[in-house]
């Protein structure tokens, strides 16, 4: 028992360096945290900025260029301008996912 204690410490040194690790990992936990958002927040970011590009390149772009190349009938023009819009909507619906996802850790971390 004596040598136990002569390379571990006392009592009190035990306690003192599990404080310490406890202080760090806390510290750690939190600058993980803060680290993760802004990564969520940036790409939210990405998504909001590459938003308008995609909404054009689905309703101004694609659609004329099908017309010009006659690569859609007249009769399929309805049904190829529904399919480019769910293709726009999708993009939309990940940008509101990503924002929703920041929004919802950061009351998260704010509960805290």
């Amino acid at each position: 028992m004596r040598r136990m204690e002569k390379n571990w410490g006392g009592e009190d040194e035990r306690l003192g360096h599990i404080r310490r690790n406890a202080l760090r990992y806390c510290a750690l936990r939190g600058l993980m945290f803060v680290l993760g958002l802004m990564s969520m927040a940036l790409s939210v970011l990405v998504h909001l900025v590459t938003l308008p590009v995609e909404l054009d390149a689905s309703f101004n772009r694609a659609l004329p260029l099908l017309r010009a190349g006659q690569y859609v009938d007249d009769k399929d023009q309805n049904a190829a301008r529904q399919v480019l819009s769910a293709a726009a909507l999708t993009y939309l619906a990940a940008s509101l996912s990503s924002l929703l996802n920041v929004w919802r850790w950061m009351y998260l971390w704010r509960g805290r």
